[in-house]
């Protein structure tokens, strides 16, 4: 009887454990981003060029590059394990797909003042059914996070 309540509570354990992976992995990602936001504005005021960060929501990864050189794009950030980027949300009125537009890369251009337009991110996790979803003020690169879907689009209307 013992060996069959340690047996349980060591799953429990382990479940847990790994629930705990997710969301640690969940927030490096999340601290990536904002340090990639962040050196996008830094090296668009720096160069006095404009930058861009690219979404390519076809291969689950995240990059800076500079808009109008053949600079090296800085490294790939890869989503994380158990999570997908669904959509990319920019305030922008016109659709900033990446051309061709075959791809599925929505880019995000940081002016040489550092300001992007205001994006949002939504990730979802297949697996637990979760929802993330972070909003970057374009002016200050604040990151706020919203767990109510229809927020974003009703602060995208609002900004429209």
């Amino acid at each position: 009887m013992c060996l069959i309540i340690l047996g349980l509570l060591t799953g429990t354990a382990a479940l847990s454990l790994r629930g705990l992976q997710h969301n640690m992995d969940l927030e490096t990602w999340d601290e990536q981003i904002a340090q990639l936001d962040h050196l996008t504005r830094q090296r668009a005021e720096q160069q006095g060029k404009p930058w861009r960060m690219v979404f390519d929501l076809e291969r689950q990864r995240v990059w800076a590059e500079p808009q109008l050189s053949l600079e090296t794009p800085s490294k790939n950030l890869k989503v994380p394990r158990g999570w997908a980027l669904d959509e990319v949300l920019t305030s922008d009125e016109q659709a900033n797909y990446a051309y061709p537009r075959t791809t599925r890369q929505v880019t995000v251009t940081c002016s040489t003042q550092g300001v992007t337009s205001t994006y949002a991110l939504r990730l979802s996790n297949s697996k637990t059914g979760h929802k993330h979803q972070v909003l970057v003020v374009g002016s200050s690169g604040q990151r706020i996070e919203l767990n109510d879907e229809h927020s974003i689009e009703d602060i995208f209307t609002a900004l429209r």
